[in-house]
């Protein structure tokens, strides 16, 4: 709205004595958060006007010229709006420009948004760095074992009381300032009744670990590099037995891939109320394995399990000569969904040992939803097709790209029968996840679907970099593998194979199970692999 004095003529003209006007072509001006510049044009019949404002100086500048008023704002970089005026005097009319500029994106800067605190408690300081002129602490009165206070605008408290029980305890308390909020999460240790180790609730690297360790009291004990690039890091744990800790990780990794904790004088492994505890963190005891006594020691496993990161713990626990060991395993874990197959991509798993190329070819024309590629005829048997290739006509669930089959040579001519057959997919985490050493695993959501239809796991082959399982009810194998790095085919980048193969239980093959002669499965598993390898090589 436009301010006028000394008269009562119309906003957008005043006049004087029928003689005296003054127009303005803006009564409001807005500007960014950025600095910039505005013209306002300025009418009057007065021989000279002036403008003033309280913030000239300030983050407003003016500039006069002989019919217009240029305002010039600085950047503002404070979390608030901010507003001001510039009066407009000509004679003895006046008018006022309301400016307006838009707030910066409030933020909080701390030193620290969350912090472990020693059992014992103690004093803990953070920064604050805001662009909001005045904020508030919230929340500390909810909980009696802290005290929090604010120093000044940059500075904050952080008091918090002896922890008496047994029981780690969490506290959330918030910075509010008048456009945003930054919540402190502080996490108090207990005195340990019972010890365990870092859980990597808050990162995987070694210095949150050492962190971890110096705010419940442990004393660093020393380094012991091992062969392998391994190395452990031992802590003298300040719990009531005087335990050891030690952790070890492999040369380069934030994840270290066993702990142990060695504690004398001390049969707590027996104890329930470990067991309890064991439970209350997230502990279950692993059903594949059953409480031993051995030798005069007691073993039991546990597992904890985390999207990101598995731990499976034994407990050995001796009476006799009065300690407890418990060593922990850590593999990582998937650490996110990943998508698998609706249904699971059988295809024409009936066609194994009873088709042969041309009954596969009709199949995939008709019912599955390809074209053929490429057909070889064998070198044993040159009346045979031995290989067949076949691409998708459109865009399948997981991308399949080919499919191949491998058909033997040795059987009577133009009667080679299919034996095994391998789908290509460019979606590799539609089965597969990367683990933090570079090896594929297969998603939980795989294995669950696997489970579903009915296969069984097998094992891993390091030889073969392969994952086989086995459907029992049909004899029906499958290998699950990553190629990498083949340069003629997909960019180099990796494809996953799912490899079907069944066992011919006809004629003179005896074998119930293709895991019943170790060596002969390796050889299938081994000829299927070249055999592979030798198609993506020429691709």
């Amino acid at each position: 709205m436009l301010f006028v004095t000394g008269c009562t003529s119309t906003v957008n003209e005043l006049e004087h004595n029928n003689s005296t006007f003054l127009n303005l072509s803006e009564e409001v001006v807005y500007f960014s958060k950025e600095e910039g510049n505005k013209i306002v044009e300025i009418s009057t019949n007065e021989k000279m006007w002036v403008a003033t404002s309280p913030e000239e100086g300030k983050w407003i500048k003016i500039f006069q010229t002989e019919d217009a008023l240029i305002i010039s704002s600085t950047k503002n970089e404070t979390g608030r709006e901010r507003s001001g005026f510039i009066m407009i005097n000509a004679g003895n009319q006046s008018a006022i420009i309301t400016v307006k500029q838009q707030s910066a994106e409030a933020f909080f800067e701390l030193s620290d948004t969350s912090f472990i605190a020693s059992s014992q408690g103690g004093t803990y300081q953070m920064s604050v760095n805001s662009n909001q002129s005045e904020w508030n602490l919230e929340g500390a009165e909810l909980f009696p074992w802290i005290k929090a206070k604010k120093i000044d605008n940059s500075r904050v408290q952080i008091d918090v009381m002896p922890n008496t029980t047994y029981d780690k305890r969490i506290a959330k308390i918030y910075i509010r300032g008048e456009a945003t909020v930054q919540e402190i999460l502080i996490t108090q240790l207990a005195d340990a009744q019972f010890l365990l180790p870092y859980m990597l609730e808050n990162g995987k690297s070694r210095g949150e670990l050492f962190k971890f360790e110096e705010a419940r009291g442990s004393r660093f004990l020393g380094i012991q590099p091992l062969s392998g690039g391994k190395t452990v890091y031992s802590f003298m744990a300040n719990d009531q037995y005087s335990s050891t800790i030690s952790y070890t990780f492999d040369n380069g990794d934030q994840l270290y891939s066993a702990a142990s904790i060695k504690s004398d004088n001390a049969i707590y492994g027996l104890n329930p109320e470990f067991e309890k505890m064991l439970s209350t963190v997230g502990f279950v005891k692993n059903t594949s394995k059953k409480d031993e006594f051995i030798d005069g020691v007691w073993y039991k496993d546990y597992i904890y399990t985390d999207i990101n990161f598995t731990l499976n713990a034994t407990i050995k626990t001796s009476e006799s000569k009065n300690w407890t060991f418990i060593s922990f395993i850590a593999t990582d874990g998937q650490g996110k969904n990943y998508p698998t197959f609706k249904v699971f991509p059988f295809r024409n798993k009936d066609y194994f040992n009873k088709a042969d190329y041309f009954e596969v070819k009709k199949w995939e024309e008709t019912d599955g939803n390809s074209i053929g590629v490429v057909k070889l005829y064998g070198n044993t048997n040159p009346n045979v097709v031995y290989f067949a290739e076949f691409a998708p006509i459109t865009k399948e669930e997981g991308t399949r790209v080919a499919t191949i089959y491998f058909f033997e040579e040795e059987k009577e001519a133009f009667m080679g029968k299919l034996w095994q057959r391998t789908d290509f997919y460019k979606n590799i985490e539609i089965a597969m996840w990367k683990n933090s050493k570079g090896r594929y695993e297969l998603t939980n959501e795989m294995k669950d679907l696997l489970g579903r239809e009915g296969f069984l796991y097998q094992g891993y082959n390091g030889q073969y970099d392969m994952t086989s399982y086995l459907k029992p009810d049909e004899s029906l194998v499958l290998f699950l593998k990553v190629y990498s790095n083949y340069e003629n085919y997909n960019d180099r980048k990796p494809v996953l194979g799912l490899i079907f193969y069944k066992p011919d239980l006809t004629g003179s093959s005896k074998m119930q199970s293709p895991f019943e002669q170790e060596e002969h499965f390796k050889s299938i598993m081994s000829k299927i692999d070249r055999s592979n390898k030798m198609w993506l090589k020429k691709k």
